[in-house]
């Protein structure tokens, strides 16, 4: 089996694991399975077709782009072979502050 297209950074994957493990227990594995699914195919999905997030100049100074999951938020790198995934956040979070450290 080939590996995927993209990559989670260690902060990106430890909050993936948390946002999944804290709806299994708030609203039941069905919901985080159902959440899983969906962010694995936007990874999918951007990995195939980085254009299809967007720039948020406004937030970060850097070329981040973001895809929304609702309600959750994908942060990645466009131009990265395989895509680099960065952060993985409730959209409501401040974006800035959880983001600027792992450029």
């Amino acid at each position: 089996m080939p590996p995927p297209p993209y990559v989670l950074t260690a902060h990106a994957s430890d909050e993936f694991d948390a946002i999944l493990y804290e709806l299994a227990e708030t609203s039941g594995w069905d919901r985080s399975m159902d959440l899983e699914e969906r962010l694995y195919e936007a990874f999918l999905s951007l990995a195939a077709n980085p254009g299809i997030g967007h720039l948020r100049q406004d937030l970060l100074p850097h070329e981040i782009y973001f895809h929304y999951v609702r309600p959750y938020m994908v942060v990645y790198r466009r131009n990265t072979s395989p895509l680099l995934i960065i952060a993985v956040i409730h959209g409501a979070r401040d974006i800035p502050a959880l983001v600027e450290g792992r450029l």
